[in-house]
C-alpha cells in the first residue's frame, strides 16, 4: 500500500498573512515537499501534526516556532507519536510569539501582531478528559480575545 501525503491547503488571514495546517503523517520524509509549499504558496505559519519525530531529532525545517513531541508506546525506538510543530518563514519569525505549550503536546497558542492563533491536535485514542481540559481553557482564552471562525 503506497501512503500519499495529505492535502496542505493555505488558508487567508486577515491582509496578506497565511496560515496552513496539515497532518503529515510522518514528517521525516515530507521535509522537502513541505518546505517547497510553504515557499511556492508563501505560507506565514505552517502548523504540522503528527510529526512522529523522536524526541532526540532535531527539528528538520527551520526556523521552527513550537516543537512539542510525544514519546511512543514503544519507547521510541522506530518513531515518535504524535507531535505538533508550528513553523515559518525566516522572514516571518520575528512577528510570531508563543503565549503556550501546553504540558500535554497537544496544542499551542500563538499570537501574530493582534490575531491569536490556537494549533491543535488530538489524536483518537487522546482521553476525552484531555479534549474536555483543552475546551475549558478555550472558553476562557475566548472571554479574553476576539474570536473568528
Amino acid at each position: 500500500m503506497t501512503r500519499t501525503s495529505p492535502p496542505m491547503i493555505p488558508m487567508m488571514m486577515p491582509g496578506t498573512f497565511k496560515l496552513a495546517f496539515a497532518n503529515i503523517q510522518g514528517l521525516q520524509n515530507r521535509v522537502d515537499s513541505v518546505v517547497d509549499f510553504i515557499e511556492q504558496q508563501n505560507i506565514s505559519i505552517m502548523i504540522l501534526a503528527e510529526t512522529w519525530l523522536r524526541g532526540n531529532q532535531a527539528a528538520p525545517i527551520r526556523p521552527t516556532v513550537v516543537d512539542m513531541r510525544m514519546n511512543s508506546d514503544s519507547g521510541g525506538r522506530y518513531r515518535g507519536k504524535g507531535g505538533l510543530m508550528v513553523v515559518t518563514q525566516p522572514k516571518y519569525e520575528i512577528d510570531i510569539s508563543v503565549v503556550k505549550e501546553d504540558k500535554s503536546g497537544r496544542w499551542t497558542q500563538l499570537t501574530v501582531h493582534d490575531i491569536t492563533i490556537v494549533a491543535a491536535y488530538f489524536e483518537p485514542s487522546c482521553e476525552v478528559q484531555e479534549v474536555i481540559r483543552f475546551w475549558k481553557e478555550m472558553e476562557v482564552l475566548s472571554e479574553s480575545t476576539e474570536v473568528l471562525y
